[in-house]
Parts: C-alpha cells; structure tokens; sequence
C-alpha cells in the first residue's frame, strides 16, 4: 500500500477591493493630470496601453515607477497611489489607457481604467 501526498495551493495574499478609481479625462496644452486609484489592501499596480496600441505596458512594480515612465510621472503615495504626470506640455506622450489594479496577491484582482486623450 502507498501513501499519497495531496498539496493544496493558497494564496499568500486576499482579495483587495478598490477604493477610489481613475476618471477619463481629456488634456488641454499645459493643464495638469492627475489619475486617483486607491486600495484597502496596497499595492497598486499601473499599466498604460498608447493611443492606437493593443500592447500594455507596466509602469510601475512594487509601487515604483519603471525608467520608461519615471520622468514622465510621479506616484503620490500619500493619497493612495495617484498617477501624476510631472509635465503635460508634450500632451500626445499621455494619451492612451491607463489601468490601476491591486496587487495583493490574491485571485480575482480589482482593476479599473480611465482613458486620456488630447485636445490641441
């Protein structure tokens, strides 16, 4: 007779939930961009698909900026999370989707999308 060995997979993390999320927005030359996303349990996770792309690209992991968009913006942490563009003057560079999402670990992450576009 053999003994059998059943592992079972849990999840380190729970489900978070979203507290506050990104609204649309159109930028007008040298106006400002600000993204809110908030979660009960951090961190958020950013991600950008460019005007007329299918491809998202991350923008940030562990709570930090990849060096693609790292000058382009800042996250205020102090206000859960929010996406600020440090310059809009180059206001095409920012259009596009963006999508916050909790990362905490758990299956079923929350996510919500805003979509920026340019009025020149």
């Amino acid at each position: 007779m053999t003994a059998e060995l059943l592992v079972f997979f849990h999840p380190t993390g729970s489900d978070g939930t979203l507290t506050r999320t990104p609204n649309d927005t159109t930028l007008m030359p040298g106006s400002s961009l600000r993204l809110n996303c908030g979660t009960d349990v951090p961190p958020i996770l950013w991600s950008f698909t460019a005007e007329n792309s299918a491809s998202s690209v991350p923008m940030t992991s562990g709570g930090v900026l990849s060096a693609q968009f790292g000058s382009l913006f800042s996250i205020d942490s102090a206000s859960l999370y929010d996406l600020v563009a440090t310059s809009t003057d180059a206001n095409l560079t920012y259009c596009g989707t963006y999508t916050c999402e909790d990362n905490d670990g758990g299956f079923g992450a929350a996510s919500a999308t805003a979509t920026c576009s340019s009025e020149c």
